[in-house]
């Protein structure tokens, strides 16, 4: 019998074992096992209302309204000197992780956009910023104006710009931007300002914060790496602040899909602000399917839905004879308004083609100043031969003209164009005939959208 006892007991005891084994292993496993990083939340700050006071003050259009032709985008990285200093940007790493920014964002928006956007992406990289006294990485986000504000005072130094040293960050970043918009003659314009936290407890700022962008600009701040996002995805985490200075929103499980993002959503007119909602928020009752995409780091392609938040929606057009926008495709991002003609009269005896071509914009509610898309060429093409002859007395910036082309009559028909700055072409036919025509003729045409 006590022996019996005895096998009993060995046998339990190795089971108590052979299950702390179990624990320990799995425990063990557990911690080997990668680890999903924490998901980019609370990172689009709205911008705020005084920031558009400075837009207007200091007479600068609005940077980033929406993701269309020429964006420039300067990344100023700080570099903290002197005592209480952490890191160290290496001028190797650093080349490499703006090299992944530069890939990252190409393959998720230029690559994704539609032809009509003419979308280019160009990059102008500043040398570090020697940051007195303070480690970037070592504040707070509501201390972040501390070290901000120091860099760009020194920025606006080296580049000859005129400043006020009681200027606010935002005004700072609006007028350097506007330098290298200027400069380089960009479009559109945003600073990324790379934050080295190599060395920082959970690679994250003092409070716990990470990377974090103003949606509709003027700047990101970008933490490298950030918050367990492997260094490999440093390049990722830049792409998605990026979206949201063009007003892309977050698409994580939990986000509304009522609410809209970009430009469009002051819309006035309500299939084209509702286009701009945020669908595809992730694994959401009611919401669009959910699609791996860049706006919640599951994969770097924008969501159908981030497309319209970026401005490259086609939902709308102008109808030709009431002036109403009516819900439907005409070929052009609907930031880009709608393309005309009218009153085209084709003079073959005197060699003219006069009428009136216009780009009518997209009308924005909610106070919104910006650039918007204007007249970059009138002009006809013999089909034959493919000479062009162009109206070259188009005002700069001008949304509409009253055109007189001088051409080469010829038996076939003339192609008509307009083209905007931003993108956008509309074309039409116009048939020669042997005498002018004694009334005046209106085309209008739309053409097919093009969908990418």
């Amino acid at each position: 019998m006590e022996r019996l006892k005895l096998v009993a007991r060995n046998r339990w005891a190795v089971i108590i074992i052979l299950l702390m084994i179990v624990v320990v292993g799995i425990g063990i496993f557990l911690y080997l096992w990668p680890k999903q990083p924490t998901p980019l939340v609370d990172d689009a700050l709205p911008r705020p209302v005084f920031a558009q006071a400075f837009n207007d003050a200091l007479g600068i259009p609005e940077q980033s309204a929406f993701m269309t032709g020429r964006v420039g985008v300067i990344t100023v990285p700080p570099q903290c000197t002197g005592s209480g200093c952490s890191e160290t940007w290496d001028p190797a790493k650093l080349a490499q992780v703006r090299q992944q920014l530069e890939q990252e964002m190409r393959a998720t928006w230029q690559d994704h956009a539609p032809a009509s956007a003419n979308l280019s992406l160009e990059f102008v990289h500043l040398a570090p910023v020697l940051i007195t006294g303070v480690e970037p990485i070592q504040t707070t986000r509501p201390t972040k104006d501390v070290w901000i504000k120091q860099m760009m005072t020194r920025v606006m130094e080296d580049l000859g710009i005129e400043h006020n040293t009681e200027a606010n960050i935002f005004a700072q970043a609006m007028i350097v931007n506007e330098h290298h918009r200027q400069q380089y003659g960009w479009d559109w314009v945003v600073t990324i300002m790379p934050v080295n936290a190599e060395q920082a407890n959970g690679h994250k700022f003092a409070d716990g914060t990470h990377s974090f962008a103003y949606i509709g600009g003027p700047f990101a701040v970008w933490v490298v790496p950030d918050n367990g996002w492997p260094e490999t995805m440093s390049g990722r985490v830049g792409d998605h602040e990026f979206g949201h200075l063009f007003g892309a929103l977050d698409t994580y499980a939990g986000t509304s899909c009522e609410q809209t993002g970009g430009y469009l959503r002051n819309s006035p007119v309500s299939f084209v602000r509702d286009s701009t909602k945020n669908r595809n928020g992730a694994s959401n009752p009611g919401c669009a399917p959910h699609v791996p995409n860049i706006m919640d780091m599951t994969g770097p392609a924008p969501a159908p839905s981030t497309r319209y938040q970026a401005g490259w929606g086609d939902v709308a057009f102008r109808d030709p004879e009431t002036g109403q926008w009516m819900p439907g495709t005409d070929g052009w991002l609907d930031v880009f308004g709608a393309g005309r003609f009218d009153g085209v009269v084709l003079n073959k005896v005197a060699g003219t083609l006069a009428g009136t071509a216009t780009i009518d914009q997209m009308p924005v509610g909610g106070g919104t100043a910006t650039v918007v898309n204007s007249l970059a060429r009138v002009y006809a093409v013999n089909p034959v031969t493919g000479q062009e002859f162009v109206y070259n007395s188009l005002p700069q910036d001008a949304t509409g003209v009253s055109f007189v082309i001088h051409c080469v009559p010829v038996d076939a028909p003339l192609n008509l164009c307009l083209e905007g700055k931003l993108g956008g072409r509309r074309c039409l036919t116009v048939n020669a005939g042997s005498n002018p025509d004694p009334e005046p003729k209106i085309f209008k045409t739309f053409l097919p959208i093009v969908l990418n």
